[in-house]
């Protein structure tokens, strides 16, 4: 009966009162201390592409996750890119959980599930791989995906691979690894700020676009529904006239008795009514209030008290996804700030499948810098909001990339003969001594709205450790006394203001005053007509 993914469990109960007992007495309580015994085995037989990203990355193990990535022997740009992309999306299907990619020479020091990336000639291992179990071409250019099972240690290993290191490229981008079956998950969306869960970028959304459903207030959630209503970290919410349109359905038949209905907003009530004023089936209430009381995260809890009776119809009132929201803003954000990569990995995340953001690397790729460039993907993936990656990768001594003046860069450094980060980025501020081990932004020097991050491996496990959450300043570099954070350049503030928006939420507050403005325009182009034909008459 158990399917992968969600499993819904109902538990439910009929009690009677005796004679002479009071029926608001009865109470069944689960105690949390109930447990589940599941017995589980894990077959290799079964394994199928379509189970992906399993056993590599499974969102719904509570084992440790992580799997092997198989180091070429040379590389090129276009397989490290492949090799990145990949080991970002697999990795990203089980956010928040960390993932742990390890680099290995061969394929008999695996110890886990094997990624290979790459061609023949880089990979020489794939021509010792059994007949693949099963193969999937995804790009023209006869990119294609294969799985394998090692028959020496049984762990089954994923090859993407092509006769050029570009079909291996096309390839990798064309992979999206699906969720195993029972995962519930909404397509990607591709807009600047379309953070999946978060506030659009967008005046007007409904919870449905936020992936809520409906919402019961019932004796199961104490008569209350919490939204978390979360925006992205540049979202400024002035002192804008918004709104929020509650639809609710009230139960036929259900006992309100002297209930009120109460909405609050970040603990501001926003307002209250007779729960017996809900007399249609579908009811709309308009709650209006000063956009400075919004904040990155908001939380609108609406709840029914005092509760009913305990003979009346549950649930009382149900809030459905259809509840609209206007909540016009602004763009506005200091940088460079380390404290903003907690916030779904901006400001490289304005794009959620960080299209816009180039990984560089060292000119020589030793292995000590591939396996840095797999950790990182993997740590990357673990906070980006989008649910693909589309990131780049480039080397340090390749040409320019065309689009640098409106992209983010990453710059991977792990040894102290890579190039200076100075050379690649001028004006690039750095700590004393030069080299030393750090996670660094600085803002690009080819777009003061884009940055740079210098990260080694200890940047690394900052991004996918508990110390992200601290990270503050532009510099955290780590010395003999520990992590120290610093700054060495001035912020700058990043600002992008919305001039047709502010007048509709000035309009929409002050609707009073439209007559008035409509004169005055009106006022306007008479004046100007008037001048205009006088012009003419002297002519």
């Amino acid at each position: 009966m158990l399917r992968p993914g969600q499993n819904r469990l109902e538990i439910s109960v009929r009690q009677y009162p005796r004679a002479g007992e009071d029926p608001s007495g009865l109470w069944t309580s689960i105690s949390a201390d109930s447990q589940f015994t599941i017995r589980r085995s894990v077959s290799q037989d079964g394994l199928s592409l379509d189970g992906l990203p399993a056993p590599w990355a499974d969102p719904f193990s509570y084992a440790p996750q992580g799997f092997d990535v198989l180091r070429p022997n040379a590389i090129s740009t276009a397989t490290l890119e492949a090799t990145a992309l990949v080991v970002a999306n697999l990795a990203r299907q089980a956010a928040p959980k960390p993932v742990h990619v390890r680099a290995i020479g061969h394929l008999r020091a695996a110890r886990r599930p094997v990624l290979v990336v790459g061609t023949p000639e880089e990979q020489p291992d794939l021509r010792d791989l059994p007949e693949p179990q099963e193969v999937r071409v995804l790009s023209d250019d006869q990119g294609t995906l294969s799985l394998a099972t090692l028959a020496a240690v049984r762990y089954p290993v994923l090859a993407v691979s092509g006769p050029t290191p570009g079909a291996v490229r096309n390839a990798a981008r064309a992979l999206n690894p699906r969720p195993a079956a029972g995962k519930e998950s909404t397509p990607a969306r591709r807009g600047q700020r379309e953070w999946p869960g978060y506030i659009p970028p967008r005046s007007r959304f409904t919870l449905a676009d936020l992936g809520f459903e409906e919402s019961g207030l019932s004796a199961v959630n104490g008569f209350e529904a919490l939204f978390p209503l979360r925006a992205p970290p540049d979202f400024r919410f002035e002192a804008y006239a918004v709104h929020i349109v509650l639809a609710l359905r009230l139960s036929p038949g259900a006992w309100q008795g002297e209930s009120r209905l109460h909405v609050h907003l970040n603990d501001t009530l926003l307002g209250d009514w007779p729960s017996q004023g809900l007399a249609q089936p579908v009811e709309e209430l308009k709650v209006r209030f000063r956009g400075n009381l919004l904040r990155p995260l908001n939380l609108l809890r609406i709840s029914v008290s005092p509760a009913p009776e305990p003979s009346g119809q549950q649930p009382v009132v149900t809030v459905l996804p259809s509840t609209r929201f206007y909540w016009p803003h602004d763009y506005g954000i200091q940088l460079p700030d380390l404290a903003t990569l907690r916030h779904g990995f901006f400001p490289f995340s304005i794009d959620p499948d960080l299209a816009s953001t180039i990984l560089v690397t060292p000119s020589r790729i030793s292995p000590e810098t591939f396996g840095l460039v797999v950790q990182a993907s993997a740590s990357i993936a673990g906070i980006a909001p989008g649910e693909v990656l589309r990131f780049r990768v480039q080397k340090s001594n390749e040409a320019a990339d065309p689009h640098r003046d409106s992209s983010h860069f990453i710059y991977l450094r792990q040894h102290p003969d890579d190039e200076d980060p100075a050379d690649l980025f001028p004006g690039f501020p750095a700590p004393e001594p030069p080299f030393t081990q750090r996670l660094q932004m600085a803002l690009s020097p080819w777009n003061r709205d884009r940055v740079v991050l210098v990260l080694d491996r200890t940047g690394a496990n900052v991004l996918s450790g508990e110390a992200l959450a601290s990270l503050k300043g532009d510099t955290l570099v780590l010395r003999k006394g520990g992590p120290e954070s610093l700054r060495l350049s001035a912020p700058r503030t990043l600002r992008q203001t919305f001039l047709l928006r502010r007048i509709e939420a000035w309009i929409s507050s002050s609707w009073y005053a439209l007559p008035l403005v409509v004169t005055a325009i009106s006022a306007l182009l008479y004046l100007g007509w008037l001048a205009a034909f006088r012009g003419r008459l002297r002519r």
